[in-house]
């Protein structure tokens, strides 16, 4: 898959028509009110740029790991830090190892993943879930699709300096495990996480796309996969019935009834994302999709989501099925 990303520019006013110290003192103004804004530490650390990252958060923290950059000479490589932004202090917080509190965390080495806060304590303390996505090995450019699960354990110190935190593997207690992929999406509730779609392979021919759910339930220690029912509203011009297609680089979050009047019951909710139609001939054909749906977490039914327009029209987002390898439903 390819991806293009896209800088925002910085604009500086018409100097050509400012006198001298009237441009020196909108320079400094224009400075003065950038430094405010750059976020640092106490050590003057931040985050190096990167993409295809994840973040969640813990409290008021907002927790960033893992995706992919480059080293100083070009080189793609993909990331493993793990940093904390409190936008209280508007500062960013290495996260250091909770035995020792000089040495930085190291988590999985991941790109294309997903991470969902599985605990949010008021003392502090938080748990998140990383799950999937793709790594490489050191001097292969290859990416190898993931299935892995990984615990992040954080304590904000309140100290300012830094996070406190650990990474664990996930040995599940048996071996039913999702299938690898990446560009999935997850959510978290009642100490289980869901993770849905996604894809894997590395060429069209190894191409596999994904529309299952999967539950980790982490009292449990176990995976499981969710088998859901559709709503009889759900039908479309394509078949319909069948619940979301097939897709992956979509979005997702929690929907539960407390924050959303009308939200009957907590709810997986997803919207857009792309899949690809393989044909034999080799020749391939990328969707892109505005269809919304909700997943009942409590009845497992999936309910496509007619949205309100800005007229007070109903609109129903189109259902498109993915198609195999082969070209078929």
């Amino acid at each position: 898959m390819f991806y293009v990303l896209y800088f925002s520019k910085w604009h500086l006013p018409d100097t050509h028509l400012l006198h001298p110290s009237t441009l020196t003192t909108t320079l400094t103004t224009l400075l003065t009110t950038l430094l405010t804004l750059l976020p640092t530490t106490a050590t003057g650390a931040a985050p190096q740029e990167r993409y295809c990252h994840v973040a969640a958060a813990c409290g008021k923290i907002m927790v960033v790991h893992g995706g992919a950059s480059q080293t100083v000479h070009g080189k793609d490589i993909i990331l493993s830090d793990t940093w904390g932004y409190s936008a209280t202090d508007q500062v960013w917080l290495p996260v250091m190892s909770s035995a020792t509190t000089t040495q930085a965390v190291s988590g999985p080495t991941r790109v294309y993943h997903s991470m969902s806060t599985i605990s949010d304590n008021d003392d502090g303390t938080c748990s998140l879930l990383v799950f999937g996505g793709s790594s490489a090995e050191t001097g292969n450019v290859a990416l190898n699709d993931e299935n892995a699960l990984y615990q992040l354990d954080l304590t904000d110190t309140g100290t300012r300096q830094h996070l406190s935190g650990s990474w664990t593997l996930v040995t599940p207690s048996t071996s039913v495990k999702p299938p690898a992929r990446n560009e999935h999406v997850s959510v978290a509730h009642d100490n289980k996480l869901y993770v849905f779609g996604g894809m894997a392979g590395t060429d069209v021919k190894s191409l596999q796309q994904f529309k299952d759910i999967w539950m980790y339930d982490v009292a449990a220690n176990t995976w499981a996969e969710q088998y859901p029912r559709f709503a009889s509203s759900s039908s479309s011009s394509s078949g319909g019935g069948n619940g979301p297609s097939r897709r992956f680089s979509l979005a997702a979050t929690l929907a539960v009834p407390d924050a959303n009047p009308g939200v009957d019951e907590p709810s997986l909710l997803i919207f857009g994302g792309s899949n690809v139609d393989v044909y034999q001939s080799g020749r391939t054909n990328v969707n892109y999709l505005d269809d919304l749906w909700s997943y009942g977490l409590e009845s497992h039914v999936w309910t496509q989501v007619s949205v309100m327009t800005a007229k007070g029209c109903t609109m129903k987002a189109t259902h498109v099925e993915g198609l195999d390898s082969v070209g078929k439903n």
